[in-house]
This record gives structure tokens, sequence and C-alpha cells, in this order.
């Protein structure tokens, strides 16, 4: 019993000692205040002293500056008129006008700057702001000139953690007296109370009751002494507001868990009222660690009152009910750290509960849904709230939270809807969509926020609109709209002039290109029938094209292109857009024919027609190319072309012939489409390499070594190519020779059938060696008699020098390999026929030559 008396004793002696000390601070305040009155008396009168000093010196300075000038110039005005009249004697009137110059040999001295008046007198004032602002600078500029380049390269980086702490914080001692020293008493003061509390408990001087009593009395006691220093000590009042705070929390958790004197509904109830009047006390006393603290108790309040049944729809209520308090506070106050604090808290727990939940037998879909789209909705308002009322601009960490909150909600909510097996994932996606684009029109529109956060959401919402799409749909589907959507993002990035939409517009094309790729790999798959033209594949084809024809468009005025990370010239994306629109366009009209002309032909057909569609594409680059101003496609174009007709050249007719022998072989039951459409590919590649003759060498700048080579390589080019035509005709019209006879197939069928296909195979291996050794001779000798004609009509030296160098080849050839195993028929016809060319060649070469050299005379 006396142990209780003597804590009643120490209870009146410390709240004695509190009233003393609470009167000494009122008179020490008092002092203070009566001294600081003092000070600043004296500091206003010695400060007019030292003006009126200044002043008197700027004065005297002033006169006697005015009076050197004035004697400088008459010396000087003296000086030159005695010169000027040892020189040019002048009359006395003009010695008179002579004006006052000053000299650039004089000595410098002092000089004061005197802002004169309007009758030309410098005024008292004008002088003691001109002397004091001359004054300032020299004196700024004094230690500047001595710093040292450590000292400069220190001012250029960038402030530590410790020097913006003494840049807030320039008086160590006024921070931990008035800010750091009255944390720590509260802390101690809190412990000390618990300690006191303890010892009382320990000793049975105080039941249950009443030691919870005790706890709210303290905490009350520490409010009212708060309230009472808040008009002087704002900071100071506030710790001990937290440190109540603090006793209510812990008081009530003592008498839920130890003693059972509240149920848990009870428990909980006053926990929320403790939390929601910590709100309201944190927008009184405008401070963000009492937000912060009443937001950290309201979080910890299920945990101290929980039993360990886990029920998350009350749980998960309460926080509802919470960041809906968060959501009020942050509408009258911007403080970040607790939109933050209550973002990043309560995403954490719905994002533990929903991994570990999910899956489960008693996880409910519905409910999980249904919470993510609430916390989605409140944490998506309460980051712009704040800056609509005040119609500020978005920092980096509310842009960051908005993005965070909309994707980790997005990927809850699709998890659930996943699990749950949900057919409308892509549906809920542009729900998101449409509620950013929503969101973002109320926010303009109305409520004026800043455009960037707007771009922002609406960035968002298209990312959602490309989401939506491989989540929804399948195959063609998602390359229609990911096309669309990069060619709306580029025009809405020249619209909004929002660098990031650009970027993305990129992405998005990007994806598109990959997308249609892989839509061209259904073309292998013969079993699907597909319809000419009007299918899937080569309509997305069509409007990816398109797509990227309107981008260039778009840009077709623009001089740089700008990202959000980097920029080039625009004219380098146009160039990428329109290769990506020739390339991808030959390739949906190649692939489209070659499908087709498989599931409608047999043989060697279906390719003969991609040959085809190769050179009419081709044909048709090359002509608009050459007919605009872009020389390089036109360059790449014919070297393709080039290259098209060597492997034209030197595999194409290959399957004409091999088509010609299947049609031999079936006695002409099949027919030979093969033959007849090569000739498509034979007219273009003709145009293909007269357009390269003519064009190349002024297209790449070529010098008389390079444009002979050119010449040269397209007349062996022509020849090779027209070799091959004649040696294709030549075994078309003696296909009928080939035919084994009923008696030659009988006699197969009865000993080695397979040799009725070598038979006709060695008939048309023998037909084009007798086609080579007969008809390549006067073939040859034709075209040098025409290469020769033309070489000499155009001046041309080297096609000239062309056609004797065919000629004799053709010559070489007809004694060393055409005159052995030919027919004599043969070998009377091609001796003649090229005799014959090889004088017309003389003659016309001597005759035409003088004609049109006497002609150009």
């Amino acid at each position: 019993m006396m142990d209780f008396y003597t804590a009643i004793v120490f209870a009146l002696l410390i709240n004695f000692y509190y009233r003393r000390q609470k009167k000494s601070i009122k008179v020490l305040d008092a002092k203070i205040n009566h001294l600081l009155k003092d000070i600043k008396a004296l500091r206003t009168a010695h400060v007019q002293e030292r003006i009126i000093a200044v002043e008197k010196s700027f004065e005297e300075q002033s006169a006697e500056s005015i009076k050197e000038s004035e004697r400088a110039r008459k010396e000087e005005a003296a000086r030159l008129a005695a010169k000027a009249s040892r020189e040019t004697p002048k009359s006395a009137e003009d010695q008179k006008d002579l004006p006052a110059i000053d000299v650039e040999e004089q000595k410098e001295k002092p000089s004061i700057r005197v802002l004169a008046t309007q009758e030309g007198e410098p005024t008292k004032e004008s002088t003691f702001r001109s002397l004091y602002a001359s004054t300032q600078t020299s004196k700024q500029e004094e230690p500047s000139s001595q710093e040292s380049p450590s000292a400069v390269n220190n001012k250029i980086s960038p402030a530590s953690w410790f020097q913006r702490f003494k840049e807030k914080n320039p008086d160590l001692e006024k921070f931990i007296g008035e800010n750091l020293i009255n944390k720590i008493g509260i802390l101690i003061l809190v412990l000390g109370i618990s300690y006191f509390v303890k010892f009382a408990i320990d000793k049975d001087w105080i039941n249950e009751p009443a030691r919870v009593g005790i706890g709210f009395l303290a905490g009350s006691i520490l409010m009212l002494v708060a309230h009472r220093l808040k008009a002087k000590f704002a900071s100071f009042s506030s710790v001990i507001v937290a440190g109540g705070i603090s006793v209510f929390y812990f008081t009530i958790f003592i008498a839920f868990q130890e003693y059972q004197l509240f149920s848990q509904t009870v428990a909980f109830a006053l926990m929320i009222i403790i939390t929601a009047f910590s709100t309201l006390v944190s927008l009184s006393y405008n401070r963000q660690e009492l937000a912060v603290l009443a937001l950290l108790g309201g979080l910890a309040s299920p945990f101290l009152i929980s039993s360990g049944e886990g029920n998350y729809l009350v749980f998960f209520s309460y926080l509802i009910v919470l960041n809906i308090g968060i959501l009020a506070v942050s509408y009258f106050k911007k403080w970040k750290l607790v939109n933050l604090l209550a973002f990043v808290s309560s995403t954490l727990m719905f994002g533990v509960w929903l991994t570990d939940e999910i899956g489960g037998e008693e996880f409910v879909h519905a409910h999980a849904f249904t919470f993510a789209i609430i916390f989605y909705i409140l944490f998506s308002i309460s980051s712009v709230i704040n800056n609509i009322k005040s119609k500020g601009l978005f920092n980096g960490i509310e842009r960051a939270t908005i993005i965070a909150n909309t994707f980790l909600y997005f990927g809850f909510s699709y998890l659930v809807l996943a699990d749950w097996e949900s057919s409308f994932i892509g549906l809920f996606t542009l729900l998101f969509a449409f509620y950013n684009v929503s969101y973002a029109s109320i926010l303009y529109r109305r409520l004026g926020s800043d455009k960037t956060n707007i771009y922002l959401l609406v960035g968002i919402a298209l990312s959602f609109v490309t989401l939506a799409v491989p989540l929804q749909f399948e195959g063609n589907q998602i390359t229609l709209f990911w096309g669309v959507e990069a060619a709306l993002l580029l025009w809405l990035a020249r619209k909004s002039k929002v660098n990031s939409f650009t970027l993305a517009s990129m992405l998005v094309q990007l994806l598109a290109i990959i997308s249609l790729s892989m839509d061209w790999f259904k073309y292998s798959s013969y079993e699907s029938n597909y319809t000419i033209i009007f299918n899937p594949i080569f309509v997305t084809g069509l409007v990816v094209i398109a797509t990227l024809i309107f981008s260039k468009i778009i840009l077709k005025e623009l001089d740089t292109l700008k990202t959000k990370f980097f920029s080039f010239p625009a004219h380098i994306y146009r160039s990428v857009l329109a290769s990506l629109a020739i390339i991808i366009s030959y390739f949906v009209g190649i692939l489209e024919t070659s499908y087709q002309a498989h599931s409608y032909f047999e043989g060697q057909t279906p390719y003969i027609l991609g040959f085809s569609y190769h050179f009419i594409f081709l044909s048709i680059l090359v002509f608009f190319s050459l007919r605009s101003s872009q020389k390089v496609l036109s360059r790449i174009s014919l070297l393709i072309g080039i290259t098209s007709i060597l492997l034209l050249v030197f595999s194409f007719y290959s399957l004409v012939e091999i088509e010609l022998i299947n049609v031999n072989f079936s006695k002409g039951s099949l027919t030979s489409q093969a033959f007849n459409l090569h000739y498509i590919a034979l007219i273009l590649s003709g145009y293909i390499l007269y357009t390269f003759f003519k064009h190349y060498p002024q297209l790449a700048k070529s010098n008389d070594k390079t444009k002979r080579s050119i010449e040269w390589f397209a007349l062996l080019i022509l020849v090779s190519l027209l070799s091959q035509e004649v040696i294709i005709q030549g075994l078309n019209m003696g296909m009928a020779g080939f035919y084994p006879t009923a008696q030659e197939i009988t006699e197969f069928a009865l000993n080695e059938p397979y040799q009725i296909e070598k038979f006709v195979s060695d008939g048309f291996w023998n037909a084009k060696i007798q086609i080579v050794k007969s008809a390549l001779p006067i073939l040859w000798g034709f075209l040098a008699f025409v290469i020769l004609l033309a070489g000499i009509k155009n001046q041309s030296k080297n096609l000239r020098i062309g056609a004797l160098a065919l000629l004799g080849l053709t010559i070489a050839k007809l004694f060393i390999y055409d005159i052995k195993d030919v027919s004599e028929t043969g070998k009377i016809v091609a001796f003649i026929l090229l005799g014959v060319l090889i004088l017309i060649i003389s003659f016309v070469y001597q005759k035409i030559k003088k004609l049109v050299i006497d002609e150009e005379k």
C-alpha cells in the first residue's frame, strides 16, 4: 500500500515540476521577445548610421571625381587646340567650337559612375546607388577570382545529403534544440509512462480496467498538453500529439489481446475512431507526419486485434474505408508520402493475399475481382485529386503511381479472370482503356488538368487497346488492330506534340509487321481453302501496307522526328516506312500468287507464276522509281532486276525444260502452261535489261571504265538470255520427235519399265546439243550484227568492240566445238549462214560507219 502512495506522490511531484517549468518558460519567452526587439532597434540604428557615412563618403568622392574630369577635359582641349593651330591656322570662332575629346593615353583613375538629372547635375541618390552597386559587385567578384578549380568543380557537382541537410538546417544547435530533442523527449516520456504503468501492474496496484483507464488518461493528457502548446510551439505540440495517439493504439491493443476487456468488434471500432480522430488532427495541425502515423495505425489495427481467423471480406472492406479517408485527405492536402504509403501498403497486402489464395477451393473470384477494381479506382482518383483542386502540375512520383496502379491492378484482375476461365479478358482490357480515356476527358474538359497527365492517361489507354487485341482475338485480327493503331498513334503524336506517342507508334508498327509475318506461315498449310484475293491473310497485308503509307504521309512536312529518348531526321523514318511498304507489298503478292497457283495448277507452273509476279513487281518498281526523285531506290531496283535476270538464265529455264519433258512424257496429255507463261518473264527481263543499260551509268555516276564494264555486262546477259530462249524454242518445236513408239514402249515395259523416262530425257539432251551447235552460232552472229549497227549509230566504241568480240567468239566456237558430232545438214546451214553474216557485217561496218561519220561532219 505504501508503494501505491509513493506512486501518487511521485505523480504529484511531476505535475508540480511541469507547472513550475511552464511558468519559467513563459517568463523566458517574454524576455526573449523583449531582447529581440532591442536587437532589432539597435541593428536599424546601426544600419542608418552606416548608410549616412557611406553616403557622405560617396558625395565627397563624386565631387572630387567631377573636378578631376573637368580639369582633364580642359587640358586636353587646350592641347588639341595648340596642335591644330600649329598645323592649320584657324579663326577664333573655330577654336571655340573644338569638342572635348577623351584621350586614350591618359592615365586611368578610379572611375565613379554618376547618374545625371535632366539638368545634367548628379544627384545624391543616384551617386549613392551607383557607387554602392559597384562596390557590391566588386565584393562579389573578388572571391571568385581566387577560387581554385576544385572549388569550381565542387559547385558544379550535385550536393550530397549532408550538404542539403546543412542548407536546410544551417544552425545545428537550433535543429537539435527545436526539432530533434523534442522527438527524443516524447519517446522517453512514453517509455517512462509505460514503465510506470508496468511497474504498477507488477505490484498489483492497478486492476485491469484501471490499467486501461490510465492508458486512455495518459493519452488524453498528452493531447490536452499538445492543444495548449499548439499556438506557440506547433512542431513540439505535433510530436506530443503523435505520442498521445500511439498511447491510444497501444492501450486498445493491450485491452483486447491481453485482458479481453473488449470484443473484437468493439476494439476494431475504437481503433477506427482513433484513426479518424488522428486524421482530423493531422489536418488541423497541417502536419504530414501525423497523417502518416494515422495511416500506419489504421493499417496496423486489423493485425493488432486479429484473432487468427482471416476474414478477408472484413479486412479488405476496412482497407477500402481507410483509403476513402486518405482520398478525402488528399483533396485538402498534397501529401505525397501519405498517398504513396497508402498505395504501396494496400497493393502489397492485396497482392500477397491474391497470390496465396488464387486457385484454392474456397477462392471466390467475384470478390477478388471486385476488390481489385475498387482499389484501382480509389488510387487512380487519389493520385490526381489534389492537382485537380489546385490545378497544379504532376510530378514524377505521381505519374509513376498512376502507371503502377493501372498495370498492377490490371495484372491482378487478369489473374482472377484467367483463373476464372473467363472469355471476356479482351473485353475487360478494352473497358480498362475506356476508363482511362473517359478519365482523361473529364480531367481535361471539366477540371482543367494539365495536358501532360492527359496524354499519359491516353497513352495508357492505347496500350490497353494494343493489349486487348491478342487477348481477345487470334491471327490476322491482331495484325489488323496493331497496324491501324500504329498509324493512329503517329497521328496523335503529330497533333498533340507528345513525343512518347511517336515511340509507341514505332513499337506497335514493329509488332504489326512481326504479327503479319507470322500470319504468312498459314499459307504453308494447303489444307485451308483461301479464296483468291478476298482472304484474311491477303487483306491484312493490304491494310498494313496502307497504314505504312498513311504514316509516311503524316510525316511528309516534318523535319525532325522526336521521341522521349532520342531524335533523328524525319526523312530517315519516311524512307524506312516506304521501304517496308515496298517489301511487304512484294511478299503479300508473291505469297498469294504462289498459294493460289499451287491450288489450281500442277507441275512447274506454280513456280513459273511466282517468277512472273516477281518480274511484274520489279518492272513496276523500276518504272516508278525512275520517274521519281528516289535515285537510291532506282539503283537498288535495277540491281535486283539484273540479279533476277541472271537467276532467270541459270535456273528459270530449267523449270521450263522440266515442264516440256513432263508434257512430252505424257504424250501431250498435259498442257504446257509453264512454257506459255515464261514469255511474261522474258519480255519484262528485256525491259529491265534495257533500262539498266540506259540509266544505271548515270544513276551510279560512273566513269568511262565503269560504264564500259556495265555495257559489256549488259551485252553478256542479253546474249545469255536470248541463247536460253532459242534453246527452249528449239526443244518445244522438236518435242513431237521425242515420243517413243508403241513397239518401243512394249519393249521397255517387258525389259526395263523405267527406260521410257530415260528415253525421253536422252532425246531432249541430244536435241539440246544440236541446237547449241547449229542455232546458237546463227543467233550470235545476228546479235553481233545488230550490236555493231547500234554501236555505229550511237558512236559507241564499247558496243562495236563488244560486237566484234561476240563475232570472234562465234567463229572460235564454230571451229572448235560445233564442227564435232553435228549433222551434215546442220553443219552446212551453220557455215553458210554464219559466213554470209560475217561478210554482211564487214560490208555494213565499212559503209554505214562512213555514212554516219560523213553525216555528222
